[in-house]
């Protein structure tokens, strides 16, 4: 995972005897690692984002990983649930969940992430569910 991210993060424009590192992934970082495993660009494109998100954002989680106390499908629970959020809280929902994740199924995981990130903060949830479902007796949602 590491490497993925750090192919992406290399500069194009860097001279033919050094390697350039970028601040970010560069836009068409993807493309460097789509020939090695034959992956289709939209695969190289998710696989480098999920490695771009893990080592940047959830330190913890890589070193998890990477020390074989978590597998794939319990980091990729906690990329779903846990990107993008202020580091002070990845760091809170980490400390309290990553000591028992290697003992919980991915879908108790996940349930478990998504009580932490709402919890602390009900606007947020309300907010990402924007849209009202339509009641079954609203004559206007009939088709």
């Amino acid at each position: 995972m590491a490497v993925v991210a750090e192919v992406g993060r290399r500069d194009p424009n860097a001279g033919l005897h050094e390697v350039g590192q970028l601040g970010q992934p560069s836009r068409y970082g993807a493309d460097e690692t789509l020939p090695a495993p034959a992956w289709t660009r939209r695969a190289a494109e998710a696989e480098h984002d999920f490695a771009e998100v893990l080592t940047s954002q959830l330190p913890a989680v890589w070193s998890a990983l990477d020390n074989g106390e978590i597998d794939r499908p319990k980091v990729r629970a906690f990329t779903d649930h846990l990107a993008g959020l202020p580091a002070e809280e990845i760091e809170r929902i980490c400390r309290a969940l990553l000591p028992q994740a290697g003992g919980l199924t991915s879908g108790q995981l996940r349930a478990r992430l998504a009580r932490m990130v709402i919890d602390p903060d009900p606007d947020r949830a309300r907010a990402r569910d924007q849209y009202e479902k339509p009641s079954p007796t609203d004559p206007s949602s009939a088709t």
